[in-house]
């Protein structure tokens, strides 16, 4: 199962949340790292811990974002946030409860889910910043 590579295409031009973004990357590139591993099961239940509530963290931030810019699709946005945490909880939660490999559909979805909420997502969320700050708008932090 291959690592995630961060390439330019993926960033949002928000330093902070480029920055997270690639923090995710590297949890995910963690537990492709340990998959080998003889205490797989403990290993990956604290790589999926670090995940979810990294990821926790990282969608504040970016809701934060959303609602500074008064983002238009920010419940959807929202909402996709909500059904990762729920899903990465359950597959933790059920790694707890297993001796044998994490499953290759688990590590496909965490990639594919990953990819496509910054592809798709996160690159709409560039799209508006970007048209706040070129109408005049600066550049908005937290």
């Amino acid at each position: 199962m291959g690592k995630l590579e961060w390439k330019e295409s993926y960033n949002v031009d928000n330093g902070e949340i480029d920055k997270q973004h690639k923090h995710l990357f590297e949890i995910y590139n963690k537990l492709i790292d340990k998959l080998d591993s003889t205490d797989n099961s403990r290993i990956i239940t604290n790589t999926l811990t670090e995940m979810t509530k990294y990821a926790d963290y990282h969608f504040a931030i970016e809701e934060r974002y959303m609602k500074l810019y008064g983002y238009p699709e920010s419940k959807e946005h929202k909402k996709e946030h909500v059904d990762y945490i729920k899903r990465l909880s359950k597959l933790n939660f059920n790694s707890m409860d297993r001796d044998n490999n994490i499953s290759e559909d688990v590590v496909n979805y965490l990639k594919q889910w990953l990819l496509a909420h910054i592809l798709h997502s996160d690159l709409k969320l560039k799209t508006f910043f970007n048209s706040k700050n070129k109408a005049g708008q600066t550049r908005k932090s937290l």
